[in-house]
């Protein structure tokens, strides 16, 4: 025989529909409780990546610069000069010195070597002819074994020697089986040029290779630790820049050739990349304190008093871990309230559950209140039977928080104490859930007694209670305030404001029970005062929503909150998103900006969203430091970025002057209007007629900025730097020009002015902002499922009676789809209009960086509306369908026996 606590788990199973609506009920509640310490690690894990990702892989683990004489050695007793033979013996001993102590370090990948200089041709030997020194040939001659594995051969390779890149052997008629002697090396480029040791032996080269430049791959990780090469500017001045070409050879090559002569001074760099270049972050603090301990060992191995020789160490994956930190924590403040709110939503599905177990089993629960059994023993009995469908609810809640976070969070990889941590908040969930389920049925059964009360009932249905969140949602703006950073030693982190996520909750419960009463109060009055409709169907649905008035716009009321919920947060997210690209490109000119070696027209592949720009950089215009932009007015508009949210007339407009007159401009900024002169380097180039406007693309750094038609830059274009702006994806943007073989010097895309910075929170709200959608989007579904189960026996009552009245299958359909979707379709437009005016009432507060122009930007997430549409009306075609079947396919006779 069964004890009743083993046997009242199994009671549930009878009953089907509620055994759902119960375990359902637990889901949507424990899910945002289970998935919040998912998601924050996942967050944290996502911005350790993106650092590290957007950091060269030496950086991020171990990477050591020096400088170093070839023959020169530094010493406690001063510096010694070596022969060659010695000087090379000492480096590679040093070398071998410094690979043992990282290869000893646990988590170390194996490093490498790179010795560079730059210097000049000095002569050499072109086609078996002395070619003399090559005038204006500066070079940077780069050692690096297996560098040459990553170059795209033009011609050879034969043999062994040094790799030239196609513009220099272009340039100056250079191939392979060429000679080449260099000048002396120095560690930076000298605009005199190195000096010719008279002195040095010869140290010829030989031109193995021609390798295709790597001037528009200088992104590639392998290269990165390289980069100052492929845009070197020290040293020189604004408009010189001249970039030098790179020649590859081994270490080998470049020790025999910087040996040669006791003047040639050169760089050192030794990389040393993690063994696991994406760690967690705990792992990657373990990191850190072995990479800080290795720092120590690995500085030992170089003179200590080096002076200039003296090495540098450069590691970041402590610091990486320590921003993903503060991320961590600022993502915790401003998710914490968003997780309270779907769990207390949640809690209300579940309550509702537990009076749709009272109803459903009120002819036994009244017998035993009849006989004395009292409601905390009648909550117990509830949670005895509940208790199993609670807890599969509350595992399914773990388990998809889990899948969902891996599939849509900003990173799946987790720290190993997230679960560990989901586990323990969603055991709090599962109690909180149990709780709520006690305390639903226990007040849902207090009046079930044969004795009624003595006293006068309150009514409590009267009291405005919506009013309750709305002075809290008055209260929390104001205490909450509209910060949008949080400071640490290490910087800061942008977030959304914490009352832009919880205030508008609170107003949305709010302004929902407002309407919740409105429309009860409407329904009441007219619904039963006006003629009735001639079609059955219509008649039967209207009578149905005005009888239990309460129930249909319950059901209205669940709709309105998560779709008010969903199209707002859908909202923030698109707008302030949108927001930081406008900033980004206004800065930058257009989502991509391809900075090129030399002018050269659009490809035919860009032709339709490329402009091409002339850049001057800080010109005075009229004794004010601007930057000038030599534009084409017909193709401006199709490249350079603009939106009809921003201040002023359309592109087109703004630069239409500037087609027909070579003496206007159109400037933004601290640049009055008027005519001015551009100078540069003091010399007067042309005049302009400045007019001036709102915005434009292309302000960085506070300075003013002046569009004129590229014809009148006229001598100034020397000194311009070329550029291809390009609307669209920067990655489309990238694959088109690499395919087109533009001359690319460097790459920027709007990603760049955000990734990897203070916004990262902001970016990882927007996925959990559309992971509470979804959720949103499940309360709705719980919610109507316990709605049709609550109604399911007085469909069967109704319809059996009317049927025998000569009601048709088709008008109880139809009466079943009006009352489902009319109280659907009124929360849907009123949840859709909370959101509106949420948005329209907090558009200040979506502008996260209000320092910088344009302002708060407005995206409508078209895509989100539809999608809510089509999940409202699929849900209510569902639900009324699946009722429908459950309601003709009732008995008669064991339908009129109960009633």
């Amino acid at each position: 025989m069964m004890l009743p606590w083993t046997r009242a788990p199994l009671l549930l199973l009878r009953q089907p529909g509620l055994l759902v609506a119960v375990l359902a009920g637990a889901f949507v509640a424990v899910l945002p409780a289970a998935a919040a310490p998912l998601f924050l690690s996942s967050a944290r894990t996502a911005t350790l990546h993106t650092q590290l990702d957007n950091t060269c892989a030496a950086r991020a683990g171990l990477h050591v610069q020096s400088q170093l004489g070839f023959r020169d050695i530094p010493g406690d007793r001063g510096v010694t000069r070596l022969d060659p033979a010695a000087a090379t013996a000492v480096h590679r001993q040093r070398h071998a010195a410094v690979t043992r102590e990282i290869t000893a370090t646990p988590g170390m990948a194996a490093p490498s070597t790179t010795v560079f200089a730059a210097t000049a041709v000095a002569g050499g030997l072109r086609g078996g002819q002395e070619t003399g020194p090559l005038e204006g040939a500066q070079v940077w001659l780069v050692g690096r074994d297996g560098a040459t594995d990553h170059l795209a051969p033009l011609q050879g390779p034969d043999g062994t020697g040094v790799w030239i890149p196609r513009s220099l052997a272009t340039r100056y008629g250079l191939g392979v089986g060429d000679e080449l002697r260099f000048a002396t090396l120095r560690p930076a480029p000298s605009n005199n040029g190195p000096p010719v040791d008279p002195a040095a032996a010869p140290a010829p080269v030989r031109v193995a290779a021609v390798y295709a430049d790597l001037t528009a791959f200088g992104d590639d990780g392998y290269w990165c630790t390289l980069q100052a090469l492929y845009g070197y500017r020290m040293g020189k001045e604004l408009f010189d820049q001249t970039i030098l070409s790179v020649i590859y050879t081994d270490v080998a090559t470049v020790l025999r050739v910087g040996t040669a002569s006791t003047l040639s001074t050169g760089n050192e760099y030794v990389d040393a990349p993690l063994a696991d270049q994406r760690p967690t972050v705990p792992a990657a603090h373990v990191a850190a304190a072995r990479v800080d301990d290795l720092r120590g060992r690995v500085l030992h191995e170089y003179p200590a008093n080096g002076g200039w020789f003296r090495a540098n160490v450069i590691t970041s994956v402590g610091r990486s871990a320590d921003r993903a930190e503060l991320v961590y924590d600022t993502l915790r403040d401003t998710t914490a309230p968003a997780t309270v709110a779907g769990v207390l939503i949640g809690l209300v599905v579940v309550a509702a559950a537990a009076v749709y177990w009272v109803q459903r089993r009120e002819r036994e629960v009244r017998a035993l209140a009849a006989h004395g059994v009292g409601p905390g023993a009648l909550a117990g009995k509830a949670v005895l039977e509940a208790c199993g469908a609670l807890v599969a609810g509350a595992a399914l809640a773990l388990a998809v928080a889990g899948a969902l976070v891996r599939a849509f969070g900003p990173s799946p990889e987790l720290s190993g104490e997230a679960w560990p941590f989901a586990v323990l908040v969603a055991a709090a969930g599962l109690v909180a859930v149990l709780a709520t389920t006690a305390v639903g049925v226990a007040l849902r059964v207090r009046g079930m007694t044969d004795v009624s009360p003595g006293r006068r009932r309150l009514r409590l249905r009267w009291l405005p209670w919506e009013l309750l969140p709305a002075g809290a949602a008055a209260l929390t703006w104001w205490l909450l305030g509209g910060g949008t950073s949080r400071s640490a030693l290490l910087g800061s982190v942008a977030h959304v404001p914490l009352r832009l996520v919880v205030v508008p909750v609170l107003g949305f419960l709010a302004l929902v029970g407002l309407g919740a009463r409105l429309g009860a109060w409407w329904i009441a009055s007219r619904l039963s005062s006006r003629s009735a409709p001639r079609r059955p169907g219509l008649l039967l649905a209207l009578r149905r929503i005005a009888r239990p008035v309460a129930a249909s716009v319950l059901l209205g009321a669940v709709t309105a909150v998560p779709v008010a919920m969903t199209g707002f947060g859908a909202t923030v997210t698109d707008s302030i998103r949108l927001t930081l690209d406008a900033k980004a490109a206004v800065i930058l000119g257009s989502e991509t900006v391809a900075s090129l070696d030399r002018d050269v027209p659009v490809p035919p592949e860009l032709a339709d969203r490329a402009t091409p720009v002339l850049r001057l950089t800080r010109v005075l215009v009229g004794g004010i430091e601007t930057d000038v932009l030599g534009i084409d007015p017909a193709t401006f508009a199709r490249g350079a970025f603009w939106s009809s949210q921003l201040p002023g007339p359309s592109l087109d407009a703004l630069v239409a002057d500037l087609s027909t007159d070579l003496g206007a401009g159109v400037a933004y900024g601290p640049l009055p209007a008027g005519t001015h002169d551009v100078r540069v380097f003091g010399e007067r180039q042309f005049t302009v007629d400045v007019r001036t406007t709102r915005l434009l693309p292309g302000s960085r750094g506070g300075y003013p900025v002046l569009l004129v038609h590229r014809d009148a830059l006229a001598g100034a274009t020397r000194w311009a730097e070329p550029q291809l702006w390009v609307r669209g994806d920067p990655a489309a943007a990238a694959a088109d020009l690499a395919r087109a073989d533009v001359p690319v010097v460097a790459l920027t895309r709007t990603a760049d002015s955000y990734g990897d910075s203070l916004y990262e929170p902001v970016t990882y709200t927007f996925r959990y902002l559309i992971a509470l959608n979804v959720f949103a989007g499940l309360v709705v579904a719980a919610g109507l499922l316990l709605y049709v189960e609550a109604r399911t026996p007085v469909y069967r009552r109704g319809y059996v009676i009317l049927r025998r009245l000569g009601l048709r299958r088709r008008a109880h359909a139809v009466a079943l789809v009006l009352e489902t979707a009319l109280p659907m379709g009124a929360g849907l437009l009123f949840g859709l209009l909370l959101a509106a005016a949420a948005t329209a009432a907090t558009r200040s507060e979506l502008d996260l960086a209000p320092g910088s122009p344009p302002g708060p930007l407005i995206a409508v997430p078209t895509g989100v509306v539809l999608t809510i549409l089509a999940v409202v009306v699929g849900v209510a075609a569902a639900s009324s369908a699946f009722a429908h079947v459950r309601t003709v396919r009732a008995k008669p006779g064991e339908v009129l026996r109960i009633v």
